[in-house]
């Protein structure tokens, strides 16, 4: 792909998701519902996504939001996160740009991702360019019934639009599956399993890598709620990624039901993760 074209996908893309029309027909049940499926046969449980209502969003924590945004809805999640490691490497991403717009049917979602990031070695080093950005989609499954879990959907892929040295130069295609419990006493139980295509930094070839994650969610105060998890990325058939575990925690504040703003930090569990990460961001939905 040429320089030109790598640097007018972006706008095109946003533009393609500003400005794209809901074209549907309200009365049709299968796409005013709130989910796609149902757990069991009869009446579907699924609520749709209100305004009225606060913002549910996909950042801070690692674990995706298991909820589509709402048709016509759109939502603005940015964000900045700093590494550290005792070896004196590190860097920065930003502004970690996820545009989420909702289309066709309550339950379905477009989704743009973005970044840039800074990255020093334990030499000295630096390098910084654009990351590549992802194109996809969120499909709400399943409302929570029972024990059965509220459950989503994302496909997605990043293409070849970053700087050489954070670019994948090769379409990548992402599956995370997202499954959520509210539990009786107000605290909320998530995971998230994901597959996707990476590249080896070291020789260069393509590889499968898995993460999993779980984590718990609790309110603080009627405007503010916590959260801690542990993830992991764990390589298939690369020869120079490693495995990665971390815990982190973080909490979120509920400015207005359309603005929410976020802080979150952790650590990383094994040798090979990043010793220490912290970051702050924002949510604004209209």
């Amino acid at each position: 792909m040429s320089k030109f074209n790598k640097h007018a996908l972006l706008p095109a893309m946003l533009s393609m998701i500003l400005f794209s029309t809901a074209a549907v027909a309200q009365d049709d049940d299968k796409l005013s519902r709130g989910t796609l499926l149902n757990w069991s046969w009869g009446e579907y449980t699924a609520t749709q996504a209100s305004m009225d209502e606060p913002l549910i969003g996909d950042r801070p924590d690692f674990i995706e939001a298991s909820t589509t945004v709402g048709l016509g809805v759109n939502q603005l999640e940015m964000g900045w996160t700093f590494t550290d490691n005792d070896d004196g490497s590190g860097g920065k991403t930003y502004p970690e740009l996820l545009l989420r717009k909702g289309i066709y049917a309550e339950w379905l979602e477009l989704r743009l991702a973005w970044s840039y990031a800074e990255e020093v070695t334990s030499g000295g080093v630096k390098t910084k360019g654009s990351e590549d950005m992802s194109v996809g989609f969120k499909i709400a499954l399943t409302a929570q019934e029972d024990n059965a879990p509220e459950t989503s959907l994302i496909l997605e892929m990043s293409v070849p639009s970053g700087d050489d040295v954070f670019g994948g130069n090769e379409t990548l295609p992402t599956v995370i599956y997202i499954y959520a419990w509210e539990l009786d006493n107000g605290m909320t139980l998530a995971g998230q399993t994901a597959f996707n295509r990476a590249i080896d930094g070291g020789s260069g070839d393509a590889y499968l890598e898995y993460s999993q994650a779980i984590g718990v969610g609790f309110g603080l105060t009627e405007k503010m709620g916590g959260y801690f998890e542990w993830f992991c990325m764990i390589p298939d058939g690369a020869e120079t990624e490693v495995q990665q575990h971390y815990m982190d925690g973080g909490v979120a504040l509920s400015v207005t039901k359309d603005l929410q703003l976020d802080w979150r930090a952790g650590f990383g569990l094994n040798d090979d993760a990043d010793d220490f990460f912290t970051g702050v961001g924002l949510i604004y939905r209209w």
